[in-house]
């Protein structure tokens, strides 16, 4: 049994998918990351322990050939994005751990074909990223939910994070070589004004523009002569 968790398209070379599997025979090809069924997991069901489903990350070509397969176990569950030169970004996707795989807090970047890692990142344990972005230069958005009182930088939207919550949601900046260009939490450091609550990016454009949807339950966050102003309810979208 096979299932897909997200695809990406390349418009160059092909298509790439992610998932997670029961396939321990005839799946993960040869030259890949982890062509083999990792030997700490159960392929088969006995007393003590059940088969557990492994991440996978495939490429197809556009006319539906497999180009390469890997299992990735303990690195990601799930393709984080796709940059320019068609490396593989892969966050560990905590709510679908198996038994007996770790948390490792990184970001992983998967060589192209599948054959090798080129670097991880790690992460502070109390931020948890929950997607990653890029422009058409090359520059990465990192979005996700932080207790964390270091994300945030001089200048930007809220450089100070809200300690009201528990956590608060936030967008970091990298170049392309990874370093930190700013980072903003996305909610005002006032228990009264809770700013952007649920918030998803929904979307980065070629120019670095991030559009934002979610849930907010105070007034003060929309701008003048807009579709909607103010509050109508306990909380609306935005």
């Amino acid at each position: 049994m096979n299932y897909i968790i997200l695809n990406h398209l390349s418009e160059n070379t092909g298509i790439y998918i992610s998932g997670r599997t029961l396939s321990s025979q005839n799946f993960a090809t040869a030259g890949s990351l982890q062509p083999n069924w990792p030997e700490n997991v159960p392929s088969e069901p006995n007393e003590s322990s059940f088969i557990v489903s492994i991440p996978f990350v495939a490429k197809f070509s556009f006319s539906g050939e497999l180009l390469w397969c890997s299992y990735t176990h303990n690195i990601g569950a799930g393709i984080a994005n796709i940059d320019a030169n068609d490396n593989i970004y892969l966050f560990y996707d905590q709510n679908t751990a198996s038994v007996g795989e770790i948390h490792p807090q990184a970001l992983t970047k998967l060589s192209s074909d599948g054959g090798s890692i080129i670097e991880t990142i790690p992460f502070t344990p109390e931020t948890t990223y929950q997607n990653i972005y890029n422009d058409a230069v090359g520059n990465f958005y990192f979005f996700g939910k932080t207790s964390s009182t270091t994300i945030g930088t001089a200048g930007t939207f809220n450089p100070t994070r809200n300690t009201f919550f528990n956590t608060e949601p936030f967008v970091e900046k990298y170049d392309s070589n990874m370093n930190k260009l700013w980072g903003t939490y996305l909610t005002r450091d006032n228990p009264e004004y809770s700013g952007l609550n649920n918030t998803d990016i929904i979307s980065v454009s070629d120019s670095g523009e991030m559009f934002f949807s979610g849930e907010v339950k105070t007034n003060g966050l929309s701008t003048s002569e807009v579709y909607q102003e103010n509050l109508e309810s306990l909380s609306n979208n935005y």
